[in-house]
Formats: C-alpha cells, structure tokens, sequence
C-alpha cells in the first residue's frame, strides 16, 4: 500500500475575496441565470411588434419618460455609494461599509418609490393586450430585484452596526455590490426597451 505525502496547507488563507470565492461565482451564475431571464422577456416584447401594426398597440398611450428617466438617473447615482462601499469591504472598513451602504440603500428606497409612481403612469393594463402584459412583467421583475437588494442591504448594515464582522461578511458586502451593478445595467436596458421602443420602432 502506497502512502501520500501531506500537503501542508497551514499557510494559506483562512478566507479570501473577489474572484477567489466561491460565493462570488454564484453570485456571477445567479446574475447570468436573471440577465437571460430578463432577455427572454425582451425578445417576447421586440416579437410582440412584429405582430402588431401598431406600437403600442392603438388606444394604449406611449410611456412617459419623467418618472421613468429621474429612477434611471437614482440608478446611475447609487453606482458611486455602492462602489464605495465595496471598496471599503475590501479593506473590512465596518463604519465604511455600513455608511455607505446606509447611503446606497436609501437611493435603493428612492427607486422603490419612484417605481410606484411608474406602475401609476403606465397607462397599459397588463390584461388588455400583448403589450400590456410584457410591460408590466418588465417593470415587475425589475421592482423584486429591487426589493431583494433592500433586504439584502438591510442585512448586511445590521451585520456591521449591531453585530461583529467576520471575513465573510465583508465578501457578502462586496459581492453584494457586485449583484447590484446588475441591477443598475438591467434597469438601463429595460427602461431603453420600454420608454425608448415605442418610440423608435
């Protein structure tokens, strides 16, 4: 019977961060799984086009751009925060990475809000027609991640405010910004989609 040798591996890590984590890959995975999930329902709307004469389809109004362009421009603002916050989870900044991460979610809460707003402008019931329906699925796929990043944050802001910060909640908080970008590039493409297509197609 042949013996192995022991690889001594008393120097390594006991933890690690980015890429070399496991979680960062399934968080990589679960943004590639949700990115072609919302794909899906961007093709089904560019497919509902080519079967209607119309875009929208007649007595259905074009989306206004106010509520909608001002959630973009909260969007494209919460990127700065939440890059901080990522940059102080790497150097496991606990007051930095609450605080940023306070400010980010309060940007996150304003979405929130002007996203009611938006499901109030949308003059497209979702039972009515084709068009309705994949607005609507759109807007409210998008509102639940939104929704999932606020519970999320929440957690993570408990974590460093009330309780004792290890090394895995600094790579939950930075990958947790990294879920985020997501988010913020998937509302730019569904909104160039809905508030842009019916006025160019």
């Amino acid at each position: 019977m042949m013996r192995g040798r022991a690889l001594d591996v008393s120097g390594l890590p006991e933890s690690a961060t980015g890429s070399r984590t496991t979680l960062w890959w399934g968080v990589l995975a679960l943004i590639a799984i949700e990115a072609m999930a919302f794909g899906l329902v961007i093709a089904s709307y560019f497919y509902g086009r080519m079967t209607e004469e119309t875009w929208p389809p007649m007595g259905t109004p074009v989306p206004p751009l106010g509520i909608a362009t001002t959630n973009l421009a909260v969007h494209l603002l919460s990127i700065v925060p939440m890059a901080l916050m990522v940059r102080a989870a790497r150097a496991h900044a606990t007051r930095r990475v609450a605080a940023w991460l306070t400010a980010a979610t309060l940007l996150v809460v304003a979405a929130l809000v002007l996203r009611g707003f938006e499901f109030v402008a949308i003059q497209a019931p979702f039972d009515r027609n084709f068009y309705g329906s994949v607005v609507w699925l759109l807007l409210i796929m998008h509102a639940m991640h939104l929704v999932a990043s606020f519970g999320e944050n929440l957690l993570l802001i408990g974590v460093m405010v009330l309780g004792e910060a290890h090394e895995e909640h600094f790579v939950d908080a930075e990958v947790n910004g990294v879920y985020w970008y997501f988010v913020v590039a998937s509302w730019a493409a569904v909104y160039a989609v809905l508030y842009f297509g019916p006025r160019l197609l």
